[in-house]
């Protein structure tokens, strides 16, 4: 059952409500009563989006139900929210004052109607349990699209420092697009690479390292004559 509204922010005439430590939860029987303009419809109407499994995205509200917190923003795909019905205004104009030719019942009387409901809350619960599964792959997708960039930087920027030279060379302006689009080509490449040992890296590097030699003097022979 639905004990509390935790709080309701920027709904309506709501702006930063929090349930009061002081004030009871609700119990079987509850009266709510206030002048014209104090909320009263606007928290009838939140119970109308928990009856229809609608999903709040005026404001920011938290429900509380058996002694779990929900949030108004994932009522369509939640799972433990109460049946409940409410019959206030927007009832009304669904209903009785609707313009469409054939009413919404009310409810179904029949044990037909209640494997059909029992079915309606299972399948519910599996589209929640398989949105939380969605909603955990994409964050893992953007994880590891965070991990992958980062190391396409740390990479290009190693040889970036390892082949860069004065003059032109086009390691002077290597970067991350680079390196995957190298990395890329060579996933792709039907031949087989084998990395570098760490000695032959290093060796690799004090060769590139190293400052030219003083160029040999021409040697002009001479000979004397015959």
């Amino acid at each position: 059952m639905i004990t509390r509204v935790n709080k309701i922010d920027g709904h309506r005439v709501f702006n930063s409500f929090s349930w009061p430590a002081e004030l009871p939860d609700f119990g079987r029987f509850n009266l709510i009563y206030g002048w014209n303009g104090s909320g009263k419809t606007t928290l009838s109407n939140l119970l109308r989006y928990l009856e229809k499994r609608q999903s709040i995205s005026e404001g920011r509200v938290e429900f509380h139900f058996d002694g779990n917190p929900c949030s108004g923003a994932t009522l369509s795909t939640a799972a433990g929210i109460p049946t409940i019905r409410v019959f206030n205004q927007g009832y009304r104009e669904d209903t009785v004052f609707t313009t469409v030719d054939q009413l919404k019942p009310i409810f179904f009387l029949g044990k037909d109607s209640v494997d059909k409901q029992k079915k309606i809350e299972e399948l519910r619960a599996k589209k929640a349990g398989e949105q939380r599964r969605i909603d955990e792959k994409n964050t893992a997708k953007i994880k590891a699209g965070k991990a992958l960039d980062e190391f396409c930087i740390r990479e290009a920027k190693t040889i970036k420092e390892l082949l860069s030279s004065s003059g032109s060379n086009w390691y002077n302006n290597y970067d991350k697009a680079c390196f995957k689009f190298a990395s890329e080509d060579l996933a792709q490449a039907e031949t087989s690479f084998e990395s570098l040992t760490a000695e032959e890296r290093e060796r690799l590097k004090k060769q590139k390292e190293e400052t030219p030699k003083d160029p040999i003097p021409l040697i002009v022979l001479t000979t004397g004559a015959a």
